[in-house]
C-alpha cells in the first residue's frame, strides 16, 4: 500500500482549501497513493467546521483521505467546538475522531473528545490521533 502525508498550510478560506485538497488528491492518485493523510485543521483552520464532507469524499473517489477540521457539535444542549479529524472515501465518511488530549490553553477554545476508536476502511482498520494525542501511549494502545 502506498501512503502519502501532506504538510501544508491551507488557511481559513474554505473554498480555496477545498480546491487545494482536490489538487493534492489528484496528484497523489497519479502517484499511486491509496491512503492520503492531510494535516490538522486542513479545512477552515480553527474557526469553522465541515458540516458536509461530501466535497472531499467525492474528490477522494477510490482513495482513503484523512484530514483535520474544526467540528461544531451540540452536546447536552451546549454548542461545543472540537479539534477533529475525518476519514473519507468516495463511499462517504469512514471514521471520525475528536482530539482527546489537549495541551495547555487549548481547552479555552475546544472541548476534548472522549474516545479512541478504530474503524473499517477499504484498506483495512484504521484509527486516528491528532497532534498531542500521540504523546500518550494509551492513545495508540486503545486503537
Amino acid at each position: 500500500m502506498r501512503i502519502g502525508a501532506v504538510a501544508a498550510h491551507f488557511g481559513r478560506d474554505l473554498d480555496r482549501a477545498l480546491a487545494k485538497v482536490r489538487a493534492i488528491i489528484d496528484s497523489a492518485r497519479a502517484d499511486g497513493v491509496e491512503l492520503l493523510v492531510l494535516p490538522d485543521a486542513t479545512l477552515g483552520g480553527y474557526l469553522t467546521d465541515l458540516r458536509d464532507p461530501r466535497a472531499v469524499a467525492a474528490a477522494a473517489g477510490d482513495m482513503v483521505v484523512c484530514l483535520g477540521y474544526t467540528e461544531s457539535a451540540e452536546v447536552d444542549g451546549e454548542q461545543l467546538r472540537h479539534n477533529a479529524a475525518l476519514c473519507v472515501s468516495g463511499d462517504g465518511v469512514l471514521g471520525r475522531h475528536r482530539k482527546v488530549h489537549q495541551p495547555l490553553g487549548e481547552s479555552l477554545v475546544y472541548a476534548p473528545g472522549d474516545r479512541f476508536e478504530a474503524f473499517d476502511t477499504p484498506l483495512g482498520r484504521l484509527g486516528m490521533l491528532i497532534d498531542y494525542d500521540k504523546t500518550f501511549p494509551e492513545s495508540a494502545r486503545s486503537l
